[in-house]
């Protein structure tokens, strides 16, 4: 948890209960969606991400960033 953060997920949800965001994600408990970090666009799921090309860039720092089709196809 201290290295990628946690989430709370409410007594009303499916999973209850405090979880790191890597388990949470990969339980599929966070609401998905990614933001491109050259324009800002923003696509609601995986399979729309595939379709419209977007794609993982290392920044300068060896972080993986997204980028949507258009700006993928820019670079």
């Amino acid at each position: 948890m201290t290295d990628h953060g946690w989430t709370v997920s409410p007594p009303s949800a499916a999973v209850p209960g405090t979880y790191c965001l890597s388990c949470a994600s990969a339980l599929r408990m966070l609401d998905w969606f990614i933001r491109c970090v050259d324009c800002g666009a923003i696509v609601e799921n995986e399979t729309e991400a595939e379709r419209q090309r977007w794609r993982y860039f290392a920044d300068e720092l060896g972080q993986l960033q997204a980028h949507c089709g258009i700006c993928s196809a820019q670079r």
